[in-house]
């Protein structure tokens, strides 16, 4: 009856990462989770062939791959010679003739992978999708992993997978779908994590370089959404420069996380969330942090948080971190990390001179 409550996949990838409360017979309350995120080992995974549901039409998928009884993954398997948009196409007819039959069991589905044995690539399910968002997955030095079994063994080993579908599926409150992470942004999302947990002595700090329209935005929320839920870290700040705050980064960081952006140039509502022990991921300009840790009013609720340990990322950060703006922000807070995201990175051989 729980998890027939939602129909759409969106609905349902709530349910998976939500927790539900039983009232037991005897009076006891418990409460029970689908999904292990934080230790996917814990969870329990099983393969099985040829599952058939019968809805429009009768279909009969090839691999499904079941978590804890929920089927997360799906993949869909052609002979060599044919080319892999028949597999996505096929998934496609799936989900419009016999995904929701039964018990709709099938929209719980979060990935799909799709392999004619040479190529094999992987995509989170959404309601609208294209050939193009289907990814092939990578090694750390992006050395490509196309041919079935290498994919099976870095992918689908249960602690990869677990991590994949836990940490690494974003659900795009506006847009009400499911984004996964490509190999590049989820190797960069590890070692910001990593560089958190593990902070060297010296040099704690780090920059990811991924090239304009590679989806920093998408990688800079995944990293501080990670980092929010560590107990060591007080807050993650997010900042951007005034100009660049336009529509679409308030709504694809509204859309990660709902009201975690204040567009306005109010420093006072800044202020409020560093002061705010339930608001652990803030969203600012450059502008209004600087006013905030400069101006003599804003200093009594400010001063306190000079020894939290404070995580800070910087978007396009080739252009903000420079200047008495960085200087400051460095010395005002005492415990602080910071990570900037640049497409084109400043270095001694191409700075101005």
């Amino acid at each position: 009856d729980h998890v027939n409550k939602a129909s759409s996949v969106f609905a349902k990838a709530h349910i998976l990462r939500g927790r539900m409360k039983l009232d037991k017979e005897d009076g006891d309350t418990v409460y029970l989770d689908f999904f292990d995120s934080e230790s996917p080992l814990r969870n329990r995974y099983q393969v099985t062939q040829q599952v058939t549901m019968e809805g429009s039409y009768k279909n009969r998928f090839d691999v499904t791959i079941l978590v804890n009884g929920l089927p997360l993954v799906q993949i869909e398997l052609k002979r060599r010679g044919l080319e892999m948009k028949e597999a996505f196409n096929q998934i496609q007819r799936y989900q419009k003739h016999s995904f929701w039959s039964g018990h709709g069991l099938f929209r719980f589905v979060q990935l799909f992978v799709i392999s004619n044995g040479v190529n094999t690539k992987y995509y989170a399910n959404a309601a609208k999708q294209s050939f193009k968002q289907t990814f092939y997955w990578a090694e750390k030095d992006n050395t490509t992993i196309r041919e079935l079994t290498p994919f099976a063994e870095a992918f689908l080993n249960r602690q990869h997978l677990g991590t994949m579908i836990g940490k690494y599926i974003v659900l795009n409150e506006t847009d009400k779908i499911l984004m996964v992470l490509r190999p590049y942004q989820y190797y960069a999302t590890e070692a910001i994590v990593q560089r958190v947990i593990n902070p060297p002595p010296s040099n704690a700090n780090g920059y990811i370089w991924h090239t304009t329209g590679s989806g920093k935005t998408l990688t800079s929320f995944k990293a501080a959404q990670i980092m929010t839920g560590l107990d060591s870290v007080h807050k993650v700040v997010f900042c951007v420069d005034r100009r660049d705050l336009d529509d679409q980064t308030i709504r694809e960081f509204n859309g990660f996380s709902a009201g975690s952006v204040d567009s306005t140039d109010n420093t006072n509502t800044l202020v409020k969330q560093f002061s705010d022990s339930s608001t652990k991921l803030i969203v600012t300009t450059l502008q209004k942090l600087n006013t905030a840790i400069s101006k003599q009013r804003y200093l009594q609720q400010m001063t306190p948080l000079q020894n939290e340990r404070i995580i800070f990322i910087f978007d396009e950060c080739h252009r903000s971190q420079f200047g008495d703006t960085h200087r400051r922000i460095s010395e005002f807070f005492h415990q602080h990390q910071m990570f900037g995201f640049t497409g084109t990175p400043i270095f001694a051989e191409n700075a101005a001179s």
